[in-house]
């Protein structure tokens, strides 16, 4: 669904993903990310809160629930409660509850199923919640017509919507610090994820700090002020004899000049990866290639010429010829949708017919091959 989205579908989805991609390498140590580094997000990603017509598996094992949805094309959103009392009877008392545990805020799409089975949404003019935060009571922006139990589904979540645009996410790459001395001052080493070590010294005069009341804590956190940089602190190390007076500038001159060397032998050190294409003439698995094939230009018929394709039919966007031709051959099989595919399922007598789809300008015919289980979508003339 990443055609045409919003930043904040893409964020929330690429995140998701993301976060679940971590958990499977997490558990498999034969798997590792192709880029070194972790993104940092400030939200919780959530694929049912941005824009998605449902979840499948589709037949990747085997035929099981039905897929399509039958209701709406629409995408109805996340299913947050049903009504639990109405009152439409005035302009000032017009409201709704919901009988939710989700938080409701003004600005929110609802949506839900009107009495006619038609999609039916408005936006959230005002709420107020119960204490125990189980029921919601809000005022629509229009008039709604809708009964006690009505599943209410939120198709657009102000507040979530607002925080995965504000955030920032950043993509830093490990780094490690030993902070030692030397017979004349300090030595900050530094070490990233990838093995780069690089080291900085600063010459001073050594005195015993004054006050060591959280000296360990204290000098972690200037350690770690690695503010706007591409890293962030995994490991910090301090082989100092004593608990030394660290004045502030100095481990900051120390710790930028570290990361700005690494940054440097990376910059250095990086090599774009060249791949060299060779055309080869290995033979297609066929010899023969139908309007199936969608060869439309010179090119891609040179390119099956080659791999050793004698007969070449043109694609139906070169001929413009539709007619009594498979358009599409699909899994997806509408007599199994609607309950009544023809291997698996008990018909009923009205559906022992001729099935079609149309558009806005064209009929097609339906054919079946439930040997293979197949729906093949063939064109009719205008």
């Amino acid at each position: 669904e990443g055609r045409l989205k919003d930043l904040a579908y893409v964020k929330n989805i690429t995140s998701y993903y993301s976060q679940e991609i971590n958990k499977f390498i997490g558990s498999n140590n034969q798997y590792s990310r192709s880029s070194i580094g972790k993104t940092d997000i400030n939200f919780t990603p959530d694929v049912e809160r941005s824009f998605n017509r449902g979840f499948t598996s589709f037949n990747i094992e085997g035929k099981k629930d039905k897929i399509g949805n039958l209701d709406t094309a629409k995408a109805i959103g996340k299913y947050i409660g049903k009504v639990a009392e109405i009152n439409l009877s005035g302009r000032n008392h017009h409201f709704i509850q919901i009988s939710t545990k989700e938080e409701i805020v003004n600005g929110d799409g609802l949506c839900f199923f009107n009495s006619r089975g038609d999609i039916e949404g408005f936006l959230v003019n005002k709420v107020e919640a119960d204490k125990d935060q189980s029921l919601v009571t809000i005022v629509p922006n229009k008039n709604i017509e809708i009964k006690l139990l009505t599943k209410i589904y939120r198709n657009f979540d102000l507040k979530y919507s607002k925080q995965v645009e504000q955030d920032s996410s950043r993509r830093r790459i490990g780094i490690d610090f030993e902070l030692s001395e030397t017979p004349n001052g300090f030595l900050l080493k530094a070490k990233d994820e990838t093995g780069i070590e690089v080291e900085e010294r600063a010459e001073t005069e050594k005195q015993l700090a004054k006050n060591t009341d959280s000296y360990d804590e204290n000098l972690l956190k200037q350690i770690d002020k690695l503010g706007n940089s591409p890293f962030y602190l995994m490991n910090f190390k301090n082989t100092t004899t004593q608990k030394y007076f660290l004045p502030s500038s100095l481990i900051n001159s120390l710790r930028r000049v570290c990361s700005d060397k690494i940054i440097a032998l990376r910059k250095e050190s990086y090599t774009r990866k060249e791949s060299h294409f060779e055309k080869t003439d290995y033979p297609y698995f066929t010899n023969q290639l139908d309007y199936k094939g969608n060869v439309v230009n010179e090119k891609a018929k040179e390119f099956y010429l080659r791999h050793k394709v004698e007969e070449i039919t043109y694609g139906v966007e070169k001929t413009n010829l539709t007619k009594d031709i498979i358009l599409m051959r699909s899994k997806n099989c509408i007599r199994y949708a609607l309950g009544q595919c023809l291997i698996r399922d008990k018909q009923t007598p009205d559906f022992d017919q001729e099935l079609f789809l149309k558009d806005n300008e064209r009929t097609y015919k339906l054919t079946f091959d439930c040997k293979n289980c197949f729906m093949d979508i063939q064109a009719l003339e205008k």
